[in-house]
């Protein structure tokens, strides 16, 4: 999660080598995910795809969760009014 800057000095890179290592020896699945507060992902997208990650800004995780109009909140107090309310 990035609010305040971009991506730097290899960040994804090692942090992917840091999951990996600690969920070696574990049935788990890693999913690599990159959230930016800022409007558009800008040079961030390239790294991010060229790690693996999936990129998204908020905007878009927001538009994403609305697009069905049925959709509801999460029902997580922090994630509900902070990440959707606020961001999008």
């Amino acid at each position: 999660n990035k609010v305040y800057s971009r991506l730097h000095s290899n960040q994804l890179e090692r942090y992917r080598e840091i999951f990996k290592e600690h969920y070696k020896d574990t049935d788990f699945s890693l999913n690599y995910v990159y959230f930016t507060c800022h409007d558009d992902l800008g040079e961030d997208e390239k790294c991010c795809l060229e790690n693996g990650f999936r990129p998204y800004t908020m905007n878009m995780v927001y538009d994403k969760a609305f697009e069905n109009e049925n959709m509801e909140l999460t029902g997580n107090s922090l994630f509900d009014e902070f990440w959707l309310s606020n961001w999008g």
